[in-house]
């Protein structure tokens, strides 16, 4: 008997080829989440820094045209800011639909997997089958042999 073959067995490498591509797009996205909220903590911690500056000018006194150059400073940096952040609420609605679309084609291998199983367990049966024929053809041919000479 010939050996076992999968009969979807180039469906199954496909499917594996779109679940590494899907896989790849999640951690792509993940990796454009952490920059943004990279980003965000490093403008924050530059306006933090930048307030504090201000604040010791301040107490050694500051001319007018610094603090409106601060105050612009500070709205720029709020406005970077706003606009991360709803960078980041695109990106993280992006890496669950993406999350979706991964467990999607996770349980179709899944699927294909168990299918595989099953024939292979069907092929193992019928392999049984077949050795068990062929042991009793030899039993049987056995004793018609010891008939004939007997």
């Amino acid at each position: 008997m010939k050996s076992f073959t999968f009969s979807l067995e180039k469906m199954y490498h496909y499917k594996e080829q779109i679940l590494n591509k899907e896989k790849n797009m999640l951690a792509h996205l993940n990796k454009t989440k952490a920059d943004i909220e990279t980003h965000i903590v490093e403008i924050e911690q530059y306006r933090l820094n930048q307030q504090l500056e201000m604040q010791e000018r301040q107490a050694r006194g500051v001319n007018a045209k610094e603090l409106v150059s601060f105050n612009f400073m500070l709205g720029n940096t709020k406005h970077q800011i706003d606009g991360l952040r709803l960078e980041l609420i695109k990106a993280e609605e992006k890496i669950i639909a993406q999350r979706e679309i991964v467990i999607a084609a996770s349980q179709e291998i899944s699927g294909l997997e168990k299918l595989e199983e099953k024939q292979h367990e069907e092929y193992n049966k019928q392999v049984a089958k077949e050795e068990e024929l062929q042991m009793l053809e030899y039993v049987i041919t056995s004793l018609v042999r010891k008939k004939k000479t007997a």
